[in-house]
């Protein structure tokens, strides 16, 4: 039997957050016009642009009054990928300690004025994050349709991933699944679930590179299902159908400017009794 809860992952809209939390999302856009347009009809997102940031070209997507995502225009060659942004209180410090953990810093220490310093990561896991130290109070609404709830590490060193992690940020580790067939870990801080890291497996083409997937909650009154529909009839693609899981019923899709994000109805979590199967996205 199969029965519906809410997932653990909460709202909120403060913009004060312990270190390591997830505390920004934006995405580098190959065609922003298209990009701008299929997020509001997907989710009701408007569109407020800071000159100061990035020229004039950085844009603050907004659910009412509250920023949810930042967009602006991908460089000639780059591809547009949602970007994780972890808080840190002290940047710098943070930067000296990456190259005993066996990160490279990619990007800065670089700092916004009057917004804050960020430093582009690839961790251990061989993908890339974001840390920002926020100069001043930094609001970002989580956890509500149209917004972010969740992001999940896809790696082939998940044991380093784990580590470099708990090295960082002092996450606790909860593993799922077995680790030789399924090899799933959920981090938390205090208790709090933060994210999730699932270990590729050999099935997994060697062309795909480790990446994070970003998850965006869906209206419940409409659901995944036809929020994916919605997605595809508006210039997006479906990537993987949609699922159920613990979390909540998920699909993968891909924007107009082809970055891959998550859509998740938390409502539609399940609590398996052992008698209930889990949809699994890579059946056909």
């Amino acid at each position: 039997m199969t029965i519906t809860r809410e997932a653990t992952m909460t709202a909120s809209t403060t913009g004060s957050r312990a270190p390591g939390m997830p505390c920004w999302i934006d995405l580098p856009c190959t065609r922003p016009g298209a990009t701008r347009q299929f997020y509001t009809e997907l989710f009701g997102w408007r569109y407020e642009t800071k000159p100061d940031i990035a020229g004039g070209d950085y844009t603050f997507a907004l659910l009412g009054d509250q920023p949810v995502a930042g967009l602006y225009t991908a460089p000639h060659g780059h591809p547009s990928q949602w970007r994780i942004y972890l808080t840190t209180p002290d940047v710098l410090a943070v930067a000296a300690r990456l190259p005993r953990l066996g990160a490279q810093v990619l990007t800065g220490p670089l700092t916004l004025p009057g917004h804050g310093t960020m430093l582009v990561v690839r961790h251990p896991g061989g993908a890339c994050i974001s840390l920002w130290q926020a100069a001043a109070e930094w609001p970002f609404l989580t956890g509500v349709p149209g917004s972010f709830i969740w992001a999940e590490l896809s790696t082939r060193d998940g044991r380093g991933a784990d580590h470099f992690f708990r090295d960082l940020f002092g996450y606790e580790q909860e593993q799922l699944g077995d680790v030789r067939h399924f090899d799933y870990s959920v981090w938390s801080l205090d208790g709090q679930v933060v994210l999730g890291r699932i270990r590729m497996g050999h099935a997994v083409p060697g062309t795909i590179p480790p990446h994070w997937l970003t998850h965006l909650v869906v209206d419940p009154d409409v659901g995944t299902d036809d929020t994916a529909l919605h997605a595809a009839r508006i210039g997006g693609r479906i990537r993987v159908r949609p699922y159920d899981t613990e979390f909540g019923r998920i699909a993968v899709l891909d924007d107009p400017s082809h970055a891959t994000f998550a859509i998740i109805d938390p409502t539609q979590a399940i609590i398996d009794d052992g008698s209930a199967e889990v949809d699994d996205p890579n059946d056909d």
